[in-house]
């Protein structure tokens, strides 16, 4: 019985391990940068730990630096069944594309405060993986507005070389935590206030790459 337990122990330290270990980009998000939202969308559905694809929002924008030009923006939103990945249920990824080709994918991973520990274990072995596919990183802190400047999260920019750290169409992925208050709503001001409890825990993973785009590091 002893030896039974023992070989359980080191098989869930090896699982853990060897799982969290792969949690690296094309591991976190299912495709390919560059692909047009049609392909997106039928890779997508193909998945069985995949649920809830939508296609929600297009619009055009004019970022200044363009200098008159602009780009045609349309976003798509899934969510994860299951992802060995994930150490909660409760998530959300957005794709963003431009000009018809995905160049940023989001994920969202939420917890609830009693359950905070286990946000920061999947953060951390999450940036574990990262570090070793990004090796240049900088650490940032999030904070709740810019008067009072209270912190509510941290972070890492991420980056494979320190060219790439420096370039205008440049490749990054990011990860932090960051805690969100409850919000209600006002009848008297007729706005949403902050009531001060702690709502929940939020890990979020973004991957961007620029090449390729019309856009920069000026704003995408």
């Amino acid at each position: 019985m002893k030896n039974k337990t023992i070989l359980i122990l080191i098989l869930g330290v090896y699982v853990n391990i060897h799982v969290f270990g792969q949690c690296i980009t094309d591991n976190l998000f299912p495709l390919d940068i560059g692909v047009s939202k049609f392909q997106a969308i039928n890779t997508l559905n193909l998945k069985n730990n995949i649920f809830e694809v939508k296609d929600f929002l297009n619009y055009w924008s004019h970022p200044d630096y363009l200098n008159g030009d602009s780009v045609y923006s349309s976003q798509v939103n899934f969510k994860y069944k299951t992802h060995d990945c994930l150490k909660s249920t409760d998530n959300d990824v957005l794709l963003s594309f431009t000009d018809k080709k995905l160049y940023r994918m989001t994920l969202k991973i939420y917890f609830k405060p009693e359950n905070y520990d286990k946000c920061l274990e999947n953060y951390n072995q999450i940036l574990a993986s990262l570090k070793k596919e990004y090796p240049v990183y900088d650490g940032f802190y999030s904070y709740n507005d810019t008067i009072t400047k209270e912190q509510t999260g941290e972070g890492y920019w991420l980056y494979k070389n320190e060219e790439e750290k420096h370039a205008d169409k440049f490749e990054q992925i990011s990860i932090s935590y960051t805690m969100e208050y409850e919000e209600k709503w006002s009848s008297y001001s007729k706005e949403y206030y902050k009531t001060g409890k702690i709502d929940q825990y939020v890990i979020k993973v973004s991957f961007v790459n620029c090449k390729g785009t019309k856009l920069d590091k000026r704003g995408y």
